[in-house]
């Protein structure tokens, strides 16, 4: 079957639209053992709180994207990528979320260096009227690899 030149040209923007959409910007960190050190705004009190996790990071887990954190606001909200730069080892993001409820906007920046990484995101929401404004820093660093019951 021939197609029209119409039709090789939508096709051929719809590959190249797909195409765009899995090419976004991602830093790599090595599997393992991490640490990290999370400071931010607790939305129930408001108040900065400070909270240390251990995580084994499979391969599979070792990507840093804007999907990362937006992916689970995703199944919810209507999200559109505003900023998604990567400079060096440091990814720059923005996204702006919309739903039925509100709407709400992230702001980050993530460096990863080797065995550490650090990153600050700032988000507000507006959701039924109410504005809230929360903040997050974190610190990362391996400490080895995982075991065997990671």
């Amino acid at each position: 079957m021939k197609l029209s030149p119409t039709k090789k040209i939508a096709s051929a923007v719809g590959i190249l639209l797909l195409s765009q959409a899995t090419l976004a910007n991602e830093l790599k960190v090595r599997p393992g053992l991490w640490k990290s050190t999370n400071t931010g705004t607790n939305p129930m009190t408001m108040q900065m709180e400070t909270k240390e996790e251990t995580e084994c990071v499979t391969k599979e887990k070792a990507t840093i994207s804007t999907d990362t954190f937006t992916k689970e606001m995703k199944q919810d909200w209507n999200c559109n990528t505003l900023k998604d730069e990567l400079k060096g080892n440091t990814l720059s993001i923005a996204v702006e979320c919309t739903n039925q409820m509100g709407k709400a906007k992230l702001v980050g920046e993530f460096t990863a260096d080797g065995d550490k990484t650090n990153s600050k995101m700032d988000m507000e929401m507006n959701i039924q009227g109410q504005s809230m404004k929360m903040s997050m820093t974190s610190k990362a660093v391996r400490i080895g690899d995982c075991d065997d019951a990671g």
